[in-house]
């Protein structure tokens, strides 16, 4: 597997190398040792690029047609961040242009969605489409676009043969079992161990802005090191820290 390039690894087994149903276990991912992640989401990758006409700026520029426009149009009119507790959309890079005084004729941007659920992956995935056509139509362009279908969701019940295969394998390892799906909203935790470092019981609570469950720490007393009106902040931002 690669963290920035979804299955970059394992997508290169060739098909048939392993019998149909032959379970498979992954290593990397969330939580702490113990943690069993019983569903995950269906992910799309896409590449968009716009072609437009370049022309000089600063003599004909009415002459050109932007395909930075086409992809600014695009972005705007896209559902981005989190769409719903199981679906996401982001675009995380947009390139275009030659110079500053012409019109540009190239863009290109990436981005992904996932979600939980397929249909709504499916869904997101012809929105995206949608705007990435109308952008490009609407300042006289074309866009080229390639979706990249990375992998499939999962998702199992806890007592499911492989999970209890699992649990049983965490306990004779001496850890805690957990529970997790990943791709959905941030959980809360209990308390967070923070071992005296402030950046540890800063971060966490940081995280707590965004979780379904309130987030705590154990020490909160060495923020003040280096952050003194660490928890005024936080307040004044739409965060409810108390001791």
């Amino acid at each position: 597997t690669c963290e920035e390039l979804s299955l970059l690894g394992s997508s290169a087994l060739e098909t048939g190398t392993l019998a149909e149903g032959t379970p498979c276990f992954v290593f990397d991912s969330d939580g702490a040792p113990g943690t069993i992640v019983t569903a995950s989401p269906y992910h799309y990758t896409f590449h968009a690029h716009f072609v437009g006409k370049a022309a000089h700026a600063g003599v004909e520029p009415e002459a050109g047609h932007s395909a930075i426009r086409m992809a600014a149009h695009a972005i705007e009119a896209m559902q981005l961040g989190r769409l719903d507790k199981e679906t996401t959309a982001n675009v995380g890079v947009i390139e275009g242009g030659r110079e500053k005084n012409i019109v540009p004729d190239r863009c290109r941007i990436m981005g992904e969605c996932r979600s939980l659920d397929k249909a709504k992956v499916e869904a997101c995935r012809e929105r995206i489409t949608e705007a990435l056509d109308a952008g490009a139509a609407r300042f006289g362009g074309s866009v080229d676009i390639e979706w990249i279908f990375d992998y499939q969701g999962l998702r199992y019940e806890q007592d499911d043969p492989l999970i209890r295969t699992l649990e049983k394998a965490v306990k004779a390892a001496g850890l805690a079992v957990g529970f997790i799906v990943t791709g959905g909203p941030v959980r809360g935790v209990a308390v967070v161990r923070t071992a005296h470092d402030h950046r540890i019981a800063m971060s966490h609570l940081v995280l707590g802005l965004a979780a379904d469950a309130p987030v705590s720490v154990d020490d909160p007393g060495m923020i003040a090191t280096s952050f003194p009106g660490f928890v005024g902040t936080m307040n004044g931002l739409g965060g409810r820290i108390g001791e």
